[in-house]
């Protein structure tokens, strides 16, 4: 059987995940994608403290869905059915957590935010 090799790419999207079902939020993929791109509109507000907010902000949201497929299928994540939403919702599995802290065990640094310079396109002389 094959098993997936895991990339710190990976550990920041397990992360994410594992921090939000904690606190009893269940994200479905675009809200994964907009806190590790680092995406701060109205209802990202409250996420901004998140480890992983920001840290892959080259990262498109097909490559986010790609390796949360990827995690889903070699058992990493779970989807649940939200009935209210019509949504599958995403939680960590407990192979998942064991991952994360193999991970952490080997790794003592914390994730690093990037952020993406903004460019002034309007000047006034």
């Amino acid at each position: 059987m094959k098993t997936l090799d895991v990339t710190t790419s990976h550990i920041k999207i397990l992360e994410t995940i594992e921090y939000l079902n904690d606190r009893g939020y269940y994200p479905i993929q675009e809200g994964v994608y907009k806190i590790v791109t680092g995406v701060s509109d109205d209802e990202m507000k409250s996420f901004l403290n998140v480890p992983t907010f920001g840290t892959l902000i080259s990262f498109g949201s097909k490559k986010v869905s790609r390796f949360i497929l990827m995690l889903t299928r070699y058992g990493y994540l779970d989807k649940v059915y939200h009935p209210q939403s019509n949504e599958l919702l995403i939680r960590i599995t407990e192979f998942g957590r064991g991952e994360l802290l193999s991970y952490r065990k080997k790794h003592k640094q914390a994730f690093k935010q990037k952020t993406v310079a903004k460019k002034t396109t309007i000047y006034k002389i």
